[in-house]
């Protein structure tokens, strides 16, 4: 079964907007979470962020700067590695529901996770820049310099909610993050839907509406699918 991603970048750097996205994705974290609990009985929580710049100090994946190279400033760890230092983050992160997230052919638990957490930073060229937030390897070397690594949002995949990610993913671009840019079978797959959609807060909120039902109504006969195989 071949892997389908999805990864995107982008920046947001105005705090306002920042806020208004994650507390317009909260409704759909509720949903993607308590699928894991009517199917796994498992209730995974969303991840705020909210530290202020200056907070603490990160390693930064080379992956975050997109097609762009990485600032001349930022100091080098490793090959594809820097540290930020004296950065913030703020954002949400959720893990995606997939009725086969523990399955042997999968398994990913809850790690497969859409993420919208923007790095804070009085360094313009690291400011709202997005990431997702991992763990290190406690057994690499770099564990010695920081446990944490900030590297590109992905998902995995594979026959479930393909369209409706580069619909979602497209919609986060025309309605909070102009400059977003996100590949899914190619550039901005699907963005073409929005060409001649305003940017207005009803349309927005109409759109999102209709995202939230696509996804639980897939969500749900993905799973019978699964479950109609064994």
């Amino acid at each position: 079964m071949p892997s389908v991603d999805a990864n995107w970048n982008g920046t947001c750097s105005n705090r306002q907007t920042q806020q208004d996205l994650c507390r317009k994705l909260l409704p759909l974290a509720d949903i993607s979470c308590g699928k894991f609990q009517e199917f796994f009985g498992i209730h995974p929580q969303p991840v705020m962020y909210n530290e202020p710049e200056g907070e603490k100090d990160y390693l930064v994946s080379f992956s975050v700067f997109g097609k762009k190279a990485p600032p001349e400033n930022l100091e080098r760890v490793d090959r594809g590695v820097f540290i930020g230092r004296h950065l913030g983050l703020y954002g949400i992160d959720f893990p995606l529901y997939d009725p086969r997230n523990y399955s042997s052919m999968f398994g990913l638990h809850d790690q497969n996770r859409i993420s919208f957490v923007f790095i804070r930073s009085k360094a313009p060229e690291l400011d709202g820049l997005l990431v997702r937030v991992l763990s290190g390897n406690q057994q690499h070397y770099l564990n010695t310099c920081k446990s944490t690594i900030l590297c590109t949002p992905i998902l995995d995949l594979r026959y479930y909610l393909e369209f409706w990610t580069r619909s979602f993913l497209g919609w986060v671009k025309h309605f909070y993050i102009p400059n977003l840019t996100y590949w899914l079978y190619g550039d901005l797959s699907g963005y073409q839907q929005y060409a001649e959609t305003q940017r207005t807060s009803d349309l927005c909120d109409s759109i999102y509406d209709q995202l939230l039902s696509e996804f639980e109504s897939e969500a749900v006969s993905f799973t019978q699918t699964i479950l109609s195989y064994k």
